[in-house]
């Protein structure tokens, strides 16, 4: 079960009485984003009713943002839509105008991942050879689907946090030769890069 909780603005404060809206969804589907019909209360003061009490001077770790991943997958199907589907849809997701959703925060993946139809890394060589140099680096498929997708969301909203993260290292960087399975042997696992 999940729920979504739309809160108030400006930002409530423990002193001040709010209601706060749920939109509940269930994992048997009984409940798809519905609206609930009994609003969650921000007080002060004992209530019967449920009650989140909220300390506006306590601080934890901040919130950069919220998003998604933008597969190779995805990404193909994406390109497959008419240029103004793709773009009304992308417009919907990631405007930070709008009544869309306004996505912040874009995983995307460095090769392929496990939502691709085929695995392949950026740097791919014939099995058991080696490229320390990284000399066939070429962004394949990607150049085609992600690379095109990620530049129009771009334009959407430049702003836009990217966390870039392979799915898997080279094949000939692994001790199996594979790009499934295998590790990469280094005391590192996941290499990530972040551009905002």
């Amino acid at each position: 079960m999940s729920a979504l909780l739309v809160f108030p603005f400006p930002a409530a404060h423990a002193q001040q009485q709010q209601d706060v809206q749920v939109w509940l969804t269930t994992v048997g589907r009984k409940a798809l984003l519905a609206p609930q019909g009994t609003p969650l209360h921000f007080a002060a003061t004992a209530t019967a009713d449920r009650v989140i009490e909220v300390n506006d001077m306590e601080q934890y770790q901040s919130m950069e943002g919220f998003g998604f991943a933008l597969t190779g997958g995805s990404a193909q199907l994406l390109m497959k839509m008419s240029a103004p589907q793709r773009t009304a849809l992308l417009r919907e997701l990631f405007a930070p105008g709008g009544d869309g959703i306004h996505v912040s925060y874009l995983r995307v993946s460095i090769g392929s991942s496990d939502m691709n139809d085929h695995a392949f890394s950026y740097d791919d060589v014939a099995a058991g050879q080696t490229v320390p140099q990284l000399a066939k680096f070429n962004l394949g498929p990607d150049r085609d689907t992600v690379v095109p997708v990620l530049k129009e969301i771009l334009t959407l909203n430049p702003h836009i946090m990217i966390l870039g993260s392979p799915w898997s290292a080279p094949a000939w960087m692994k001790t199996n030769d594979n790009l499934k399975g295998g590790n990469s042997g280094l005391s590192f696992t996941r290499p990530m890069l972040v551009i905002s």
